[in-house]
């Protein structure tokens, strides 16, 4: 009866807690020290932030084998944000495609529940955001692997060494930038790849806001 009792409240708060997640993940450097926070709270804080994604698609498998393949796919990604050096292995990429993977998914049933919505709600409203912050997340993936493939594809001032490890704090940051179209102009996409994955960035930011805006304003109208 607890664990019935439990399993509806998560699905039914999943929306706010994959949120809350995201905003741990995203702004979490702000609450902590900054070698505490690399060292031991980022870690944290993508596993809380894949078994929360694992709560918006657990509709499609029982929500306890979601977890378990939620920490089973951490694990994968814990590789990919303690890595050091410049050079990705064969395994290290499998574990980049992984997350890339894993959080596209995530993304697409967010935005197709959103989508398919009868009413406006609370959840529906945290739905929304979540999606936008999915999408920045996606776009951190593969402004990521832009820069696995051709290193230096991002020039900054803030970069200064040629490590991963170093360069993803700045891509998360260009990834969001980019996608609400803030262009600040502090990084410059440097190849041609860099520039068209921009571009599309860019582009699914306004589609999405005028896309998604619009079903929030159209539903709520309806309602009333």
């Amino acid at each position: 009866m607890a664990q019935v009792k439990l399993k509806e409240f998560l699905f039914r708060h999943r929306f706010g807690i994959y949120l809350s997640s995201q905003i741990l993940l995203i702004f979490g450097s702000l609450l902590f020290p900054n070698s505490l926070y690399h060292t031991t709270i980022f870690p944290i804080c993508i596993s809380i932030n894949i078994l929360a994604g694992f709560l918006v698609v657990s509709h499609k498998w029982k929500l306890w084998l979601s977890i378990l393949i939620g920490i089973s796919i951490n694990q994968l990604l814990f590789w990919i944000f303690n890595f050091k050096g410049n050079i990705f292995t064969i395994e290290q990429l499998f574990h980049y495609f992984c997350g890339l993977a894993f959080n596209i998914e995530v993304t697409r049933s967010l935005l197709k529940e959103i989508w398919f919505s009868k009413q406006v709600d609370r959840a529906v409203v945290f739905g929304i955001i979540s999606g936008y912050l999915s999408v920045g997340i996606v776009a951190f993936y593969l402004v990521l692997g832009i820069e696995i493939i051709q290193p230096d594809s991002f020039k900054s001032v803030m970069i200064i060494s040629h490590s991963i490890e170093e360069k993803i704090s700045v891509l998360i940051y260009y990834s969001f930038i980019t996608l609400m179209s803030i262009g600040y102009g502090d990084i410059v996409p440097t190849t041609e790849l860099a520039q068209k994955i921009s571009i599309l960035i860019g582009l699914v930011g306004q589609i999405y806001t005028v896309l998604f805006m619009g079903v929030l304003v159209g539903k709520y109208v309806n309602k009333q």
